[in-house]
């Protein structure tokens, strides 16, 4: 729910953020979706604790997903993953490396350093950014793209993704 708080506050926001440009559209994006999951975190507590009309019983969340919540020391932390360009795992080299890295690696390397990071991080949410996958190296871009958040979903995590090149 963005409700009208979230509406009203986003319509406020966003011609002044883009017209200040302070910062490039995609950081816009995320400032926008990060709004919306905190106006969605007060309105499931409103729900929980029984304002607004909601009840007092807790509110529901899919199967498996764990709900957005500060942690017992108020942090809440938020793992951004952006230009993967990942495209058919194995099977797609890498650009950029030492000629005897080439053999060894592939998409599975950027799948292996997410899983890495969200073990050693723990976040509360992962966000991915954007160039998620390389279209043109791509044969099937709904593979690629569960591939691509596959380490998210394999941990339980919330997450959220901006699709295509913001």
């Amino acid at each position: 729910m963005t409700g009208e708080f979230g509406t009203t506050l986003t319509a406020r926001l966003l011609p002044n953020l883009q017209a200040m440009q302070l910062w490039p559209s995609s950081s816009v994006l995320l400032l926008l979706a990060l709004l919306a999951c905190c106006v969605e975190a007060r309105s499931a507590l409103s729900r929980r604790v029984g304002t607004r009309g909601g009840s007092a019983s807790r509110a529901s969340t899919p199967t498996g997903a764990r709900p957005l919540r500060f942690r017992k020391e108020g942090n809440f932390k938020i793992l951004q993953v952006a230009d993967m360009h990942y495209a058919d795992g194995r099977e797609t080299g890498c650009l950029d490396v030492f000629p005897d890295q080439l053999v060894t690696c592939s998409d599975l390397n950027t799948t292996a350093f997410i899983f890495r990071v969200i073990r050693a991080e723990n976040p509360d949410l992962v966000v991915f950014t954007g160039d998620n996958i390389f279209g043109f190296d791509s044969k099937d871009a709904a593979n690629s793209l569960n591939a691509a958040f596959a380490p998210a979903v394999a941990f339980k995590l919330p997450w959220a993704a901006v699709l295509g090149k913001p």
